[in-house]
């Protein structure tokens, strides 16, 4: 046995404390829960109270920050913690919990989720109110949440009913990715899952969600773009006024999604997929990049073309033996009074000579106006060729970084939750941490830090 012949004169009470401890404050200081803490002592009555509710909601928000992987985990945490103890305010002259006490007080919150839901929603509004750009760029996609249970259990328990023991509401989720090789080849890999599908809005600068939805793994993400953005507006109008663009991949590429965009007053970042096919009343770009091309419609001379991604082109011919070229025309804005984007003819854009200026209807100054209803999902404000669609495009990997968060920091990625109801209470409860973390930032003068929940408050 090493035993210490003798012990320091000094104790470590000098020493900081640990910042988990730190951390776990802070969120509970910010966290608007009186309303939800209320209603769960109503719902124990005058039951026995050995361990008060409000020390066990400060648990579970607790478990969240921590590291921990499992209850089980948290809970020796909470007996040789006494610090951890005391925050949570367990009385030093009572007993600790135990696992059957945290799985009825879980339970408890389960039947709670429209509070949580509400309570979500009153810390995005303050975090809105703190910082006024909040909301202005958001970025939307989904990420896979793994069951670790088994599927469908066909055993009974003694009672009659189902085995609660196999996962009953999950399925299996698909997605595919396309890899481009060094030698220029294309991979599809396609990645599967048995679980969940996180729908999650991020607002791309402070890194913060503001609305999700949870649902089967095998539901495609392109049909709750519209239905989350709907949700954005209903309850937070005044934030949601603030939006002027939502970043979203391919997948979310679908006429519905850009008008639903617009409903809302913004306008949907989003690469187009690619439907067109040869045959489909199009042409080919001569210029040898087999571009697929069709007529814009209502233009004099029908010398003008449009691409899957909204660029105009406009037609000229050397000879009348030779081959038509369609070149790209200068895109020159988006013009909100008339919902339209303008481009003007590329020899007068950049001063130069067309070989074809003398057969075109209006000689160097063809310009032409397309309205975005013409294709909603092919002509939008901020066309698809454009720098501007890039740079504001590239900010949605912000949301990688939030599902980061989630996945490793909070503990998602290593749940061992069963049934939909619970993992939407774990992903109410993580994001309620995270923005209730940013809102004690914001007001200590952190605002630099709003986006972490690593550093020490």
């Amino acid at each position: 046995m090493a035993t210490i012949p003798q012990r320091e004169l000094f104790s470590w009470e000098f020493v900081e404390a640990m910042p988990d401890l730190k951390r776990i404050e802070l969120v509970m200081d910010h966290l608007p829960d009186e309303k939800l803490v209320k209603k769960l002592e109503q719902k124990r009555g005058k039951g026995r109270d050995d361990f008060p509710v409000r020390a066990m909601w400060n648990f579970v928000i607790s478990f969240l920050l921590t590291g921990h992987v499992s209850w089980a985990a948290h809970l020796r945490e909470l007996y040789r913690n006494r610090d951890l103890a005391a925050m949570c305010g367990f009385s030093p002259l009572k007993k600790l919990p135990g696992a059957d006490n945290v799985s009825r007080f879980l339970r408890m919150l389960l039947g709670l989720q429209k509070e949580l839901v509400e309570m979500l929603q009153a810390l995005v509004k303050t975090i809105g109110e703190l910082l006024p750009d909040l909301g202005r760029e958001l970025a939307v996609d989904s990420k896979a949440i793994r069951s670790f249970a088994v599927a469908r259990s066909e055993k009974l328990r003694k009672d009659g009913q189902p085995d609660a023991r196999g996962e009953h509401d999950a399925a299996i989720g698909k997605k595919t990715q396309f890899v481009e090789k060094e030698d220029g080849t294309v991979e599809e890999l396609l990645y599967e899952w048995f679980g969940f599908k996180l729908h999650l809005v991020v607002d791309t600068k402070y890194q913060l969600p503001v609305a999700f939805k949870v649902t089967q793994g095998l539901e495609a993400d392109t049909a709750h773009l519209e239905p989350l953005l709907n949700e954005w507006q209903k309850s937070q109008p005044e934030l949601s006024s603030r939006t002027d663009t939502v970043a979203a991949d391919k997948a979310y590429d679908d006429k519905d999604n850009h008008l639903a965009a617009r409903k809302i007053g913004a306008q949907l970042l989003c690469p187009t997929r690619k439907l067109w096919r040869e045959g489909d009343g199009s042409v080919t770009d001569a210029d040898g990049q087999g571009t697929l091309l069709k007529f814009l419609p209502k233009t004099d001379g029908g010398h003008l073309c449009y691409d899957q991604d909204g660029q105009i082109y406009c037609a000229y011919q050397e000879a009348s033996d030779q081959p038509w070229t369609w070149r790209p025309m200068v895109f020159k804005g988006y013009e909100a009074d008339r919902e339209s984007v303008k481009y003007i003819c590329p020899a007068e854009a950049y001063g130069c000579s067309c070989p074809c200026a003398k057969d075109c209807p209006k000689g160097l100054h063809t310009s032409v106006r397309v309205k975005l209803s013409a294709e909603p999902r092919i002509f939008t404000p901020t066309p698809r060729h454009t720098l501007k669609f890039q740079r504001l495009y590239n900010r949605r990997t912000s949301i990688e970084r939030v599902n980061s968060i989630l996945d490793n920091v909070l503990g998602l990625e290593w749940h061992t939750m069963r049934g939909k109801a619970r993992v939407q209470l774990r992903v109410t409860l993580s994001l309620c941490a995270m923005l209730a973390m940013a809102i004690g930032r914001v007001k200590n003068g952190q605002t630099e830090l709003v986006g972490s929940l690593v550093r020490a408050a």
